[in-house]
């Protein structure tokens, strides 16, 4: 489910960068809707990170079971 959220997030960004962030139709200007579905989509990744380690102070919050530390097999 996670990677579901890149790529869409990363369409997004393309869709922002083609139409840009303010859509003019029919004299009235409005914010793309992209914009706040990128946001949403951003956060998600961002708790998503948060929960698997992908910063230092993630990594940090991680339980290790000291036993496996130094296995490298599956």
């Amino acid at each position: 489910m996670s990677i579901q959220y890149w790529f869409m997030w990363q369409d997004l960004v393309e869709d922002i960068r083609k139409r840009d962030i303010i859509l003019t139709l029919e004299n009235d200007r409005i914010i793309n809707p992209s914009v706040s579905i990128m946001m949403d989509a951003a956060q998600i990744l961002l708790k998503i990170c948060n929960n698997f380690g992908f910063n230092p102070r993630a990594r940090m919050s991680l339980k290790i079971n000291p036993q496996a530390k130094g296995r490298t097999e599956f």
